[in-house]
């Protein structure tokens, strides 16, 4: 957690141009899904669901669940993510996705929600390179985009993890840079001495 003070002065530093955003954003990953019922995006995980209507609930039910496209996949995340992330991390930095059916076949324990720990059977899977088309067999149901709105998918559907998902800052180096830096014009102040630093 970055206290809400802190993520302020950040956020100033940038704004006045104090700190030169290039060194310290990132472009984070997203799965376009161009022509289900409209284009899209998620920015963790999209889901292929049974269900053939569509409405705004989190994913509880591995059951309802196909196939999943995930940008991320980290085994101590809370979620659907969380089922890949059993079978390879991938973390937002990784220039990768995963493809994840489920279906019968060998089985992963995931974490779906605080408290619901469930077996998850897991026909196939495989890594995704950024920018690759993979077709997905809605067969009428949805996608559910990080489980908090989902797509009408009247058959297959194409999705892509690509790296053009909103940008982040990292508060600590624009903090760290912004401390080195010449304040109201002046010359650079000299650096604190060590002793002094905070972690």
């Amino acid at each position: 957690m970055i206290d809400g003070t802190v993520a302020g002065l950040a956020a100033g530093l940038l704004a006045t141009g104090a700190v030169d955003a290039a060194g310290v954003c990132r472009r984070t990953k997203r799965i376009d899904v161009p022509g289900a019922g409209g284009a899209d995006f998620a920015l963790i995980d999209a889901a292929v669901c049974l269900d053939r209507f569509a409405g705004t609930r989190a994913i509880w039910d591995p059951g309802r669940i196909t196939a999943l496209v995930l940008a991320r996949a980290e085994p101590w995340a809370v979620g659907l993510s969380s089922i890949g992330g059993q079978l390879r991390c991938v973390g937002d930095g990784d220039p990768l996705g995963l493809l994840v059916e489920l279906g019968p076949g060998p089985t992963v324990r995931a974490v779906l929600a605080p408290g619901l720990v469930v077996e998850v059977p897991i026909r196939a899977w495989r890594p995704l390179e950024l920018g690759e088309d993979v077709w997905l067999e809605a067969g009428g149901g949805t996608i559910a985009l990080d489980g908090e709105r989902e797509l009408v998918a009247p058959g297959r559907v194409c999705a892509r993890v690509s790296r053009s998902g909103p940008r982040v800052v990292d508060i600590r180096a624009v903090l760290a840079r912004g401390g080195a830096a010449p304040s109201g014009g002046g010359p650079a102040r000299d650096p604190v001495p060590e002793a002094w630093h905070f972690i």
